[in-house]
């Protein structure tokens, strides 16, 4: 997926197209990696990337939004096993063993 097409779209219309099998979901994760690459040095807007992690798609996905990727604010929300600051220093080395609630309902 070309960087124009994905910044064309919306979550919906980027679902739309997983759902279709007009694109992957590996080329939406793909283009959301580019994205925040270039412009998250100008904003630091995301905390922490995933990259590094298996790849969210491994296993088939179903809903709404299947195949998009998203972010999840550091701040009270966290994921098992990741780091979490909400936002500050203080807690840079917070480290849960469970996901939050709403972290578990985007898995499901």
């Amino acid at each position: 997926m070309y960087t124009n097409d994905y910044l064309a779209y919306d979550g919906i219309g980027l679902a739309e197209l997983a759902a279709s099998g007009e694109v992957s979901p590996q080329e939406l994760w793909s283009a959301a990696q580019t994205q925040i690459a270039k412009h998250n040095p100008a904003y630091n807007a995301v905390v922490r990337t995933l990259f590094d992690l298996p790849v969210p798609f491994a296993k088939a996905q179903t809903g709404p939004f299947a195949g998009v990727p998203f972010l999840i604010k550091d701040l009270g929300q966290y994921m098992a096993g990741i780091p979490t600051t909400s936002g500050s220093r203080l807690f840079a080395d917070d480290i849960r063993d469970h996901d939050s609630t709403l972290v578990t309902r985007y898995r499901q």
